[in-house]
């Protein structure tokens, strides 16, 4: 079983690139698999649960209010 998680500050994006679990947020459980983005705000508890093949993530992390867009509106 994974561990619980939380950021003070950052907005955590994940990417599941391999394998599949699920992921504890509050009361509810949400699946994670290949193609699965998982977004995060700060101070949200989360804890992962690998599958029976593990899972395999990229992790972003940015400051909450740090995204300055640039070009077009």
């Amino acid at each position: 079983m994974g561990y619980t998680h939380v950021t003070v500050e950052d907005v955590d994006v994940k990417v599941i690139v391999r394998g599949s679990g699920t992921y504890r947020v509050g009361d509810d459980e949400v699946p994670a698999r290949v193609g699965s983005f998982l977004r995060f705000d700060p101070e949200t508890r989360r804890q992962r649960v690998a599958g029976p093949d593990g899972l395999t993530m990229i992790a972003v992390g940015a400051r909450k209010g740090s995204y300055d867009p640039r070009g077009p509106v």
